[in-house]
């Protein structure tokens, strides 16, 4: 436990994350035993033909930053976390605990909006994995002001990433700024360009990973060698009938089925605010016995 005025900060006994009692991550960077759908970030190569500069907003426990920082494309990456106390945490982790010296690597205590809001830098990447939609100041990071804000951060084909949480709203905005978007798991992936889904490029990177020194994908390692496959044909997903939740859906399908959402916008908070209604009459009518508005 980290406490500081930043707030509460817990791992449990099998490293599980939580931020003011929120679930908010685990300390793995494997792809094998994947119980923080890692595999996000390892795609990318899938998503952009170079992602030599990166940014990423909301560190956590270091996870996804550990696997930015050791892409065998990068050159240099930026992680802006507003909580101090995920840097104690991070020294406290063998896995993750090399980040704090990484020579690649820079992290900034701000806030990701403002620092955003300061700087002219561009970047191939930017990489949002932050909380649940439904959280208190969530729509600051998921609203379509913020979404620009970052479309004039990134490099020409920039890609951003970002979690939507499972949030049609979320998505929904994404298609109202983006002229290209797909689904990965639950995350919005958007770009002013087209996708180029090279599956032999994002092959030749998951093939020269390691961390540490050491490789992600064991060659000589049959469940290695399986659950690699299993990775590679994740663009297939596109074009299953009823694809499984790890799985990817191309923009068209994707803003077609959200259609009838509203974006999200810094005045009407999206999700924020219509689940913060919903839990007040939820708890009204528990406290006065009926549901009667």
């Amino acid at each position: 436990m980290v406490e500081s005025r930043s707030g509460v900060v817990t791992v449990t006994s099998d490293a599980t994350i939580f931020g003011g009692g929120i679930y908010d991550g685990r300390f793995n960077v494997s792809p094998i035993e994947d119980t923080n759908s890692i595999v996000r970030i390892y795609a990318l190569s899938l998503l952009h033909p170079n992602p030599a500069h990166v940014l990423g907003i909301g560190l956590s426990g270091g996870s996804w930053a550990q696997v930015i920082a050791h892409h065998p494309q990068l050159q240099s990456a930026k992680m802006v976390e507003i909580n101090r106390s995920y840097l104690d945490l991070i020294s406290k982790y063998p896995v993750v605990a090399s980040l704090l010296h990484n020579p690649k690597l820079q992290i900034v205590v701000d806030d990701g909006r403002r620092y955003l809001a300061r700087t002219d830098e561009r970047f191939d990447v930017i990489v949002s994995n932050t909380t649940y939609h439904w959280r208190a100041s969530s729509s600051n990071l998921l609203s379509v002001e913020f979404l620009r804000l970052l479309r004039a951060h990134l490099t020409p084909g920039g890609v951003v990433m970002y979690n939507a949480t499972g949030s049609p709203r979320v998505f929904r905005t994404a298609c109202a700024v983006f002229p290209h978007v797909m689904r990965m798991y639950n995350f919005v992936v958007a770009s002013d360009a087209p996708f180029d889904l090279d599956t032999a490029r994002f092959r030749r990177t998951l093939e020269q990973y390691a961390i540490d020194g050491q490789p992600v994908f064991d060659p000589h390692d049959p469940l290695h060698q399986q659950r690699l496959l299993e990775i590679l044909a994740l663009p297939d997903t596109r074009h299953m009938a009823t694809p499984p939740w790890e799985s990817m859906e191309d923009g068209s399908s994707l803003c077609r089925g959200v259609a009838d959402q509203r974006a999200i916008t810094d005045d009407d908070m999206g999700t924020e605010w219509q689940s913060s209604i919903a839990r007040a009459f939820i708890v009204g009518c528990q406290d006065e016995g009926s549901c009667t508005p």
